[in-house]
């Protein structure tokens, strides 16, 4: 069957529905560039948008009880030790057990609305601050499809890039470099439209069929 996604905002316990811009619940389809829903989410990434530098993670519905949130909830839910808990695991809503999976179902959901243009370029840049590392999206591959259908259809790699639970359901990504998939899951995120100074590029080059460089 197929796995529902939604972004979340693990400090404010927040999540956007796909279903509520006219996308699909699927990871695949509502990850590309061009789209309302990715557009309405980058805006609030940027500087002065409520998720700017906030924890990001794309959760699934089909994500296990084992995927934790941080190194230390392992140990803090099987009680072998007690430690402060990061202020992002404390907005969970009810009792925390340390995972992801209670952010998908009780996570409040807004409604934020698309940028104009000159806010938010197509091309700009995602920024992970916890690994000090960008993804510059004019550098991500074009679907191969897109000489079919006369639209360049390029896949947002944030969405792939903090996924929680990738593989395990309908609709899910199966395509080139899947070693990156999940490896920004809970890290701090912003967006901006210029360059960044200090931080490394990261080119994860995700694509389904095969991309146009």
């Amino acid at each position: 069957m197929g796995q529902y996604w939604v972004p979340v905002c693990l400090d404010l316990n927040q999540k956007i529905e796909p279903h509520d811009y006219g996308g699909g619940a699927k990871i695949m389809e509502h990850s590309w560039l061009h789209i309302t829903f990715i557009r309405s989410l980058a805006g609030i990434l940027m500087k002065d948008g409520p998720w700017y530098k906030k924890h990001i993670a794309w959760v699934g519905d089909y994500t296990d009880y084992d995927i934790k949130l941080t190194a230390k909830c392992k140990e803090c839910v099987e009680k072998k030790i007690k430690f402060e808990c990061p202020y992002f695991v404390k907005a969970i809503v009810g009792e925390c057990n340390g995972t992801y999976q209670q952010y998908y179902r009780g996570a409040k959901k807004i409604n934020p609305k698309e940028p104009n243009k000159i806010k938010l370029p197509i091309n700009h840049y995602i920024l992970n601050h916890t690994k000090k590392l960008f993804v510059n999206t004019s550098k991500c591959p074009v679907e191969e499809e897109s000489k079919i259908y006369g639209i360049k259809w390029i896949i947002y790699p944030l969405s792939l890039l903090t996924a929680t639970s990738n593989g395990k359901g309908g609709g899910d990504y199966h395509g080139a470099n899947m070693e990156f998939v999940g490896s920004w899951m809970g890290d701090k995120i912003s967006i901006q439209k210029n360059e960044p100074k200090i931080f490394k590029e990261l080119k994860p080059n995700f694509t389904e069929m095969g991309g146009i460089q």
